[in-house]
């Protein structure tokens, strides 16, 4: 997994409060995103996803954890939309909340002073106590799950970046729903109903596609013709000494350096200086 610095998430110091302590440091010990070497059958719903070592699983603890847009996560039936963890906890501390802000009333109501912290029963205060080392741990499972998942998308993107035009401009691609989606490792969207390159990792970043086509064909003819050349120096060699010293100036497996790619041409646009409007 990846390294993260975990966020440190205590409301009261070390010894300042001996149930929020317990509870704390309970929770953070056995918590399997935090320390997933300690995880066990009881952590079943974890199952598969711990310990985190891409985006996707943490992607899926983090909405364990934190939720959608409304608060839910997907339950252990299908089809079924509970609250996530964050909710559950949110939910506790506000009704221990209430439960003190209510005896405090009642006093109130009785003729009496405002009750202190001392003067609440404590089985009341063990409640508040207990649910906010509850909030404070799942907070900083959020964090440490969201500091991965920025980890993962920050190796993601250098992979990816390595990948564009990896074996130069060979014309290799691929399609999602049955619309190009990538061509020789860079991305493609369509802009104003036009396939255009869409990656800033690529020089041809705003490139019609098929006008990087077109270049394309371009680059790898020059290649294929100065190849042709070199063959027949080798076949000449061949013939005349029985071997061969002349190397092909190309090959189809070698890696491309982007320094060496053709320029950008005059004749194609660049649709992404223009107004965008991405529809895919």
């Amino acid at each position: 997994m990846a390294k993260i610095e975990w966020k440190t998430t205590r409301r009261y110091s070390r010894g300042e409060n001996d149930v929020y302590d317990k509870e704390y440091l309970q929770l953070r010990q056995i918590s399997p995103v935090i320390n997933p070497q300690n995880i066990s059958a009881q952590n079943f719903k974890y199952s598969g996803l711990i310990p985190i070592t891409n985006k996707w699983q943490a992607k899926q603890i983090l909405l364990m954890l934190e939720g959608d847009e409304n608060g839910k996560c997907e339950g252990s039936m299908q089809g079924q939309r509970i609250k996530a963890r964050k909710q559950t906890v949110t939910l506790r501390l506000k009704q221990a909340t209430k439960a003190i802000a209510d005896y405090k009333q009642k006093r109130i109501n009785e003729g009496f002073d405002v009750p202190t912290a001392d003067e609440i029963p404590q089985p009341l205060m063990n409640d508040l106590h207990k649910f906010e080392a509850q909030w404070d741990v799942v907070v900083a499972e959020i964090d440490g799950c969201k500091q991965l998942l920025k980890k993962f998308e920050e190796e993601e993107k250098v992979e990816h970046s390595r990948e564009v035009l990896k074996r130069g401009l060979r014309g290799n691609y691929k399609k999602k729903d049955g619309i190009l989606s990538v061509i020789d490792g860079q991305r493609v969207s369509v802009i104003n109903k036009i396939l255009v390159i869409d990656d800033k990792f690529s020089p041809y970043d705003g490139m019609k596609v098929v006008d990087y086509r077109r270049l394309a064909k371009e680059w790898r003819k020059k290649r294929e013709d100065a190849n042709k050349e070199a063959q027949k120096v080798r076949d000449e060699e061949a013939r005349k000494y029985g071997h061969v010293s002349t190397p092909l100036p190309y090959s189809r497996l070698s890696a491309v350096k982007h320094s060496s790619l053709p320029a950008w041409p005059e004749w194609a646009e660049n649709v992404k200086r223009k107004e965008l409007i991405r529809t895919k």
